[in-house]
């Protein structure tokens, strides 16, 4: 559904709370977003939201889009496994549930140019995984990213490119990765200790070409890093 809030328009997608949303490369008009218990694709033009996954249990915790059509993606769990949904398939059954050995999976992110690859984080796994390999178990990373002491909130891949990776840590560090050769080693770039910040960067985002990061906190300043 849809009201208007003054000169903005609330579109009324989800009846829980909406982690994660991407609008579509190929159709602008078109807003995919996932709540705990959903994935969900919208018609902004006309505030209607079809219904692409559901889980009963609240589960979902993030997702990607797999190729630039936006017709398939990659949802992550809270449980921490991973699922392949296609919005043309009928009904709201997931393409292939796979169990990665995460104890939960906060965040997915797909390689922006080779769009085989994803990352994965959570709890103190970062790993890399090839999408063409997935099965329900027993899946192995092609790349892991090591030396995060405690929980990751996010590992997300240089927009571009995708030749570098920056993850978030509780560990009071941001860690900048080289992903230049994927699936080979992946070295670890730099380490970043934000000292002065009163709590984590949740999320944080790359510059597309050059070498800062950028990194937002709860309670909603964000921090300019430069190496």
């Amino acid at each position: 559904g849809c009201r208007s809030a003054g000169a903005a328009r609330v579109l009324v997608a989800h009846s829980r709370s909406v982690s994660c949303m991407h609008f579509c490369a190929s159709n602008p008009a078109h807003l995919v977003s996932l709540s705990y218990d959903s994935l969900r694709c919208g018609d902004v033009t006309r505030a209607v939201f079809d219904e692409i996954c559901r889980k009963d249990e609240e589960s979902m915790s993030s997702f990607d889009f797999l190729e630039d059509a936006a017709c398939t993606a990659l949802v992550g769990h809270w449980d921490g496994s991973v699922s392949l949904v296609d919005k043309r398939t009928p009904g709201s059954a997931p393409e292939l549930s796979a169990d990665i050995g995460f104890h939960r999976t906060r965040t997915v992110h797909v390689h922006p140019v080779k769009r085989q690859y994803f990352m994965a984080a959570g709890a103190t796994d970062v790993c890399v995984f090839d999408v063409r390999y997935l099965k329900a178990k027993r899946n192995t990373a092609v790349s892991a990213l090591e030396g995060h002491t405690k929980s990751v909130a996010s590992a997300y891949f240089s927009p571009v490119t995708g030749s570098s990776v920056v993850t978030v840590c509780a560990d009071d560090r941001l860690r900048v990765y080289d992903t230049s050769s994927l699936p080979s080693t992946i070295a670890a770039l730099s380490t970043i200790s934000p000292q002065r910040l009163a709590s984590v960067c949740s999320i944080a985002a790359l510059h597309p070409s050059q070498r800062i990061l950028v990194g937002g906190n709860s309670s909603g300043r964000l921090h300019v890093f430069k190496e």
